[in-house]
């Protein structure tokens, strides 16, 4: 279905996250460094990219201000586990981010938040309403 970038410092979780976008028959691309995809995307083109807000080095919140710069923005979805992820999302969701997802999520918690961002339900509703991002939390 679509194409989409995978970012996450844990390897766990982006073999974990990978299998289930791969179920709901995505492309997955990993990389668990920012730099490396912020590098990635300069030369390939994605749809979507999933993305953790806390790693090492080159963090989420600068490959959200990365593929907001881009001439044909993919769509944007943020993640984290933080405690305080509510404020962060809404800090991310200002830099661009089309959704966001708390840590755990279930697969068709995420696959159903992929599918909303490819169809511009989630930023569109967001830009048109000026409200806080979609988030899914457990």
């Amino acid at each position: 279905m679509a194409k989409i970038l995978l970012v996450d410092d844990s390897k766990t979780l982006l073999k974990a996250i990978s299998r289930m976008l791969d179920a709901g028959g995505h492309e997955v691309i990993q990389h668990h460094c920012g730099r490396e995809a912020v590098e990635y995307l300069k030369t390939h083109p994605v749809e979507v990219v999933l993305t953790d807000l806390y790693m090492p080095h080159t963090d989420g919140f600068e490959i959200v201000q990365h593929v907001r710069g881009m001439l044909q923005p993919p769509a944007l979805v943020v993640m984290s586990s933080n405690e305080v992820a509510a404020g962060v999302f809404r800090d991310a969701q200002a830099l661009g981010a089309s959704a966001a997802l708390h840590k755990p999520f279930t697969k068709e918690q995420l696959l159903s938040t992929i599918e909303s961002v490819l169809r511009g339900v989630v930023y569109s509703e967001a830009r048109r309403n000026n409200v806080a991002p979609f988030e899914v939390a457990i």
